[in-house]
């Protein structure tokens, strides 16, 4: 003969779970309504719950990696644009008779460097900008010429009978070439990265719209605005 306290457990018990089920779902039933949850899912797993602010997650997520993999791109083309300066340091360099080709092109290899690491810092729509561009042009044109030093000083040691021109003499060569070429170049693959961005956002911003997401709707904003900015800025 069962106890009575154990009829007692076994009723709560009996009791308990349908309360518990009612309680659950009156909850789902506020969040629904608030839109704190978006759709409830029942798979092999269970129940889940889609919240409007893990779908803001996820597009934030595949944003910004679009827009990740749009900077990673610019910067591919960039370092094939200073890639592209051997050939056009050598044909400029062409009047220096006294240089082999074999020592114009390594030359030319050479001036390039400084140029990779402008490449790998940056920085270009400050240093691209109307009030810093002369004084940026300046400062590369300083850079290269510790590179050209350098290699006239291995060029006497390995080929004593060759000399090289003074870097003042080719600098009226090599300054067309990263203004008219380079920072060119440069300054239209950003531009078509700023508008390739601003479409990027466009795209997200009636999802963020539609998830009531106020504060990532207004950071997208934000984003096109800039970018617009820095197209104004970049084709001045």
């Amino acid at each position: 003969m069962q106890e009575p306290y154990y009829y007692e457990i076994e009723l709560l018990r009996v009791i308990a779970i349908p309360a518990t089920v009612i309680i659950a779902m009156i909850f789902i039933a506020i969040l629904l309504r608030s839109k704190t949850i978006k759709r409830i899912r029942l798979g092999k797993d269970g129940v889940s719950l889609e919240s409007e602010s893990s779908k803001s997650r996820t597009n934030h997520y595949y944003m910004t990696r679009r827009i990740h993999d749009l900077d990673v791109e610019l910067k591919s083309k960039c370092r094939r644009i200073t890639n592209d300066l051997q050939t056009k340091v050598i044909q400029n360099l062409s009047g220096f008779s006294e240089m082999c080709d074999i020592s114009k092109a390594a030359l030319a290899s050479n001036l390039r460097i400084p140029l990779y690491g402008a490449v790998d810092e940056n920085g270009f729509r400050r240093k691209f900008s109307k009030a810093y561009i002369d004084a940026y042009l300046n400062s590369l044109i300083e850079e290269i010429k510790l590179e050209y030093n350098q290699y006239a000083l291995v060029n006497l040691r390995t080929c004593g009978t060759i000399k090289m021109p003074e870097y003042s003499e080719i600098v009226p060569y090599l300054k067309p070439i990263i203004k008219d070429y380079w920072i060119k170049k440069i300054k239209e693959q950003m531009i078509i990265t700023c508008e390739k961005k601003i479409s990027v956002y466009e795209d997200y911003l009636p999802l963020f719209r539609d998830l009531r997401d106020s504060y990532m709707m207004n950071v997208v904003e934000q984003c096109i605005s800039k970018n617009k900015k820095y197209i104004e800025e970049l084709w001045d």
